[in-house]
């Protein structure tokens, strides 16, 4: 019986630790499970006068509206709120994903603005 205790804990120990992927340059975007980024360099970052803006682009195998129910149902864990369509917002900085169907795929590009804290 101990055993088999110990298995289960094990496995659901392996299960939980499965590394919880992000949106390259950030922790608090997380990336769906089966997406690839297709960004040359894992995407563009620049600084402009107010902030920061990330452009990413991304693919998944499963369609449009699996990927979009993933994101509406994790962003606000993160602290962000929808506001309309796959636009969220935290304080300041805005979030948006636009998904395409290309072929078999789900193109997915995201947007992150992010401002300078003013002081």
């Amino acid at each position: 019986m101990r055993k088999i205790f110990f298995c289960i804990i094990f496995f659901c120990l392996s299960v939980f630790a499965e590394e919880q992927l992000f949106l390259p340059y950030t922790e608090d975007v997380p990336l769906m499970a089966d997406i690839k980024i297709t960004s040359e360099d894992d995407g563009m970052l620049f600084d402009t006068p107010m902030g920061q803006v990330l452009q990413v682009t991304g693919e998944s195998m499963r369609p449009i509206s699996e990927v979009a129910d993933y994101y509406e149902k994790v962003l606000p864990s993160f602290g962000w709120q929808q506001t309309k369509g796959l636009l969220f917002v935290r304080q300041q900085d805005t979030l948006l994903l636009e998904l395409k169907p290309y072929q078999e795929k789900t193109l997915i590009w995201f947007e992150l603005q992010t401002q300078n804290d003013k002081d």
